[in-house]
C-alpha cells in the first residue's frame, strides 16, 4: 500500500508538471482557484507536492501571473482584483504549508511577499498615473491578503512565538511605513525596506505586523488616493473599491493603537479618511497635503 500511495504521489507530479505547461493565463486563473482544494485533499502527499511545486517554479509562474493585474490592459480592473487575491493566497498557501512540513532554510523569505513588493515597486510610481495607481491598489490587496491570512491566529498567542521567516518582508514593508513620517511617503519610491540588525524580538514584530499592519496599509492607500484625487485624467475607481475593502478588513484583523498614532497621524485620519469614506466621487475632493 505504501509503495502504491508513493508510485500514485510520482504520477500527480507528472501530471501537474503537464499541466502546468499547458497553461495560459485564463486557465491559470483557474488552476489557482482549485489549487487550495487540491492541496487539502486527503489523497494529496502534501510535502511531495509542495516539493514539486517549488522545484517546477511554481512561485515563480504565479508571481509573474500576477504582475499581469498591473500590466494587462485587457484586464478589467475587478478581474485585475480578482487575480490578485488568488495569486497571493496560493503563495502564501504554498509558503506556509512549506513552512509546516520542512525545516525553514535560509532565504525561505523570498519566497514570499518580498519579490512580488520587488516587482511591484517601479509600478507605483511611473509617470503614468493610471498604471501607478493600479500597482497601488494592487500592492494594497497583497498586503491585505498576508493580513488577512493571519486574522485567525490568537495574536496574544502569536506574541510568544517564533516570527516566520518568510514574513519577515512584510514587517519590514510595515516597519518602513512606520518610521516614516506621513508627508515623506511620496519619497520612498525605490527604497528597499530595512529593519534593525540584528531583528526586533519575535513578539515586537509580531506586533507590528497585526496590530499596525492593517491601519498603516490603509493609510498608504488613502494618501495614494488623495495625491491623485486632483487628476481628471485617470479614473479612481479601482482606488474606491479598493479603499472599501481594506476598510472592511478592520473587522477581520486585530487592529489595536499603538505608539504610530501619534498626534500627526491622528490629524491625517481625521482630516481626510473622512472625506474618503463619505464622498465617493472622489475627484471632487479638495486635495491638501498633510
Amino acid at each position: 500500500m505504501k509503495e502504491t500511495k508513493k508510485r500514485a504521489s510520482v504520477l500527480d507530479r507528472y501530471a501537474m508538471r503537464w499541466l502546468l505547461q499547458k497553461l495560459d493565463d485564463e486557465k491559470m486563473d483557474t488552476f489557482l482557484n482549485g489549487l487550495p482544494g487540491y492541496i487539502h485533499s486527503p489523497l494529496t502527499d502534501t510535502r511531495l507536492l509542495i516539493e514539486g511545486l517549488k522545484e517546477d517554479g511554481v512561485p515563480w509562474r504565479i508571481r509573474e501571473h500576477f504582475m499581469t493585474c498591473v500590466t494587462s490592459v485587457e484586464l478589467s480592473e475587478e478581474a485585475s482584483m480578482s487575480r490578485a487575491s488568488a495569486c497571493i493566497n496560493a503563495l502564501l498557501l504554498i509558503t506556509d504549508t512549506s513552512a509546516g512540513t520542512t525545516v525553514e532554510q535560509a532565504g525561505s523569505e523570498t519566497n514570499g511577499i518580498q519579490p512580488v513588493m520587488e516587482r511591484l515597486e517601479p509600478f507605483c510610481y511611473i509617470s503614468n498615473s493610471s498604471t501607478a495607481l493600479r500597482a497601488l491598489c494592487v500592492r494594497g490587496l497583497a498586503i491585505r491578503e498576508f493580513l488577512v491570512f493571519l486574522a485567525d491566529l490568537d495574536a496574544e498567542e502569536s506574541l510568544n512565538q517564533k516570527f516566520p521567516k518568510y514574513l519577515t518582508p512584510l514587517y519590514k514593508v510595515i516597519r518602513m511605513w512606520k518610521t516614516t513620517e506621513t508627508a515623506q511617503w511620496t519619497h520612498l519610491a525605490g527604497v528597499s525596506p530595512t529593519a534593525p540588525n540584528p531583528l526586533p524580538s519575535d513578539k515586537e514584530m509580531w506586533a507590528d505586523v497585526l496590530y499596525d499592519g492593517p491601519l498603516i496599509n490603509f493609510a498608504v492607500l488613502a494618501y495614494a488616493i488623495l495625491s491623485r484625487a486632483h487628476d481628471d485624467d485617470i479614473r479612481l475607481d479601482m482606488a474606491w473599491k479598493m479603499f472599501e475593502i481594506l476598510l472592511k478588513t478592520f473587522s477581520l484583523c486585530q487592529v489595536r493603537a499603538s505608539a504610530w498614532h501619534v498626534p500627526g497621524r491622528t490629524r491625517y485620519f481625521s482630516r481626510h479618511v473622512p472625506r474618503l469614506v463619505n464622498i465617493r466621487e472622489l475627484r471632487l475632493l479638495p486635495y491638501s497635503r498633510c
